[in-house]
């Protein structure tokens, strides 16, 4: 298996470990909560939030139901996006990830993703 196949397994490996409990009406909310009030922090320009965005949209794709808000593949592309701001920034964990997941997506879904990231930086939101 090569390094991009065995980073992809490994970091999916961690999120589903991370979030192996179904999710219930509470989990839900909190998940909702959280992408709420990262998405604020993150559209301010805040790496870190951008960090822990992504994170969330990651581990919603991997955990479809997992938020009210998941959409499947579009949180892929929202974690990419996500990921790749915060890398841009100089989060390295952010860089790291999103090169794992590029891996398990389609080259429309990065392409999508970093359209999405390309906007924002140009004021677009």
């Amino acid at each position: 298996m090569g390094f991009r196949k065995t980073a992809a397994a490994v970091a999916v490996g961690f999120a589903l470990a991370a979030c192996a409990m179904p999710p219930d009406p509470p989990r839900v909310a909190a998940c909702d909560a959280d992408i709420a009030q990262l998405t604020h922090a993150a559209r301010s320009g805040d790496a870190m939030a951008q960090y822990q965005l992504g994170t969330r949209y990651f581990i919603s794709w991997l955990n479809p139901g997992m938020c009210a808000t998941g959409n499947g593949a579009d949180d892929a592309v929202e974690a990419y996006r996500w990921y790749t701001l915060a890398a841009g920034q100089g989060v390295e964990a952010a860089d790291k990830r999103r090169r794992a997941m590029a891996g398990a997506m389609s080259r429309t879904q990065i392409a999508e993703a970093e359209r999405r990231a390309g906007e924002w930086l140009h004021g677009a939101n």
